[in-house]
C-alpha cells in the first residue's frame, strides 16, 4: 500500500468534467488510462467510467468498468460496440444486480436500449453462467455485434474460512481461453472491488504458463498504477496468492492423473 502511486485532482480532470455530480464521489478513471466512447447517441457524450488494463502479454487486454445505472445502460452497450469487446466477465451473479435488467434480455426476449436492440441468443452453464446476446443498431444494415456475458453462479467472497477460489478461477479460465485480441470487459459494482483481484490472478497465471515464474507483487503494482483502489485490503491481496496456489495444485493434480 505504501508504494501505490498517488494522484491529484488534475489527473482526473476529464473524468470530473464528464461524470456529473452522481459519480463524483465514486472511483473515477485516470485521464491517461480512460476509455472513451466514439459512437453518437442522442444527448449522450463520450465519457464512460472505464479504463484499460494490461494482461501479461497485451497492454489493452481488459476494459474495467462498473455496472451501469438504468440511465447509463446505453453507454455500457456503446462501450462494447465501440471497442469491439465480445466478452463481458461480471464479478457478481447478475441476479444480484438490479440494474442489469435494463440492458440484459431474459430468455427468448429482446431489449430496446435506444438506439440499440439487444436480442437474447442462448445460455449455458457449468462452473459459471454464460449468456450470449447480440446487438444491432436501429435501422442499421451493419452486422450484429455478438457478446458473451460470463457471471459466477454464486457471489464470490474475499474473506472467511475456508476460502473457495473455484468461481474466480473458472472466470479466469474463460479469459485465458479467449483466442482473439479484442479487449475483455470486466465489471463490478464500483469498477475496482474484485476487478483488480481478477485481473491480477489472470496475469499471474498467464506469467506462470508462459515463463514458469511468478511475481504477484509486481502484477498488483502494475494494476494499481492504473487504478490505485485495486486490491486495497489485505484479504483481497491474500486471496490472489490463494487462488494462484489453488490453480497450481489443480493443474499439478490433472497432470499426474493423466499419466
Amino acid at each position: 500500500m505504501k508504494v501505490r502511486p498517488t494522484y491529484t485532482d488534475s489527473d482526473y480532470k476529464l473524468a470530473k468534467e464528464g461524470c456529473g455530480d452522481v459519480h463524483r464521489k465514486g472511483i473515477l478513471p485516470l485521464d491517461k488510462f480512460s476509455v472513451h466512447l466514439s459512437s453518437v447517441s442522442s444527448k449522450r457524450g463520450s465519457f464512460i467510467n472505464a479504463i484499460y488494463l494490461p494482461s501479461y502479454t497485451n497492454r489493452r487486454a481488459f476494459i474495467v468498468t462498473q455496472y451501469p445505472p438504468e440511465e447509463e445502460a446505453v453507454d455500457f452497450l456503446r462501450l462494447l460496440n465501440d471497442h469491439e469487446s465480445d466478452t463481458v466477465i461480471c464479478m457478481d451473479p447478475l441476479k444480484d444486480i438490479e440494474s442489469s435488467t435494463t440492458w440484459l434480455p431474459t430468455p427468448s426476449s429482446s431489449k430496446v436500449v435506444v438506439p440499440l436492440n439487444v436480442h437474447y441468443q442462448s445460455k449455458a452453464g457449468t462452473d459459471v453462467k454464460s449468456t450470449k446476446i447480440h446487438m444491432v443498431q436501429n435501422n442499421s444494415e451493419e452486422e450484429a455485434h455478438s457478446v458473451t456475458i460470463i457471471e459466477p453462479i454464486v457471489a464470490m467472497k474475499t474473506s472467511g474460512n475456508p476460502l473457495d477460489t473455484s468461481q474466480l478461477r473458472s472466470l479466469v479460465s474463460v479469459a485465458l481461453s479467449s483466442e482473439n485480441e479484442k479487449p475483455i470487459t470486466v465489471v463490478s459494482k464500483d469498477g475496482a472491488c474484485l476487478c483488480g483481484f481478477f485481473c491480477a490472478v489472470h496475469n499471474v497465471i498467464q506469467q506462470i504458463n508462459m515463463d514458469d515464474c511468478v511475481d504477484i507483487f509486481t502484477a498488483v503494482r502494475q494494476l494499481q498504477v492504473r487504478r490505485p483502489e485495486f486490491c486495497a485490503n489485505f484479504d483481497e491481496y491474500g486471496l490472489i496468492y490463494r487462488s494462484v496456489y489453488d490453480n497450481i495444485q489443480s493443474t499439478t493434480e490433472n497432470i499426474y492423473s493423466n499419466q
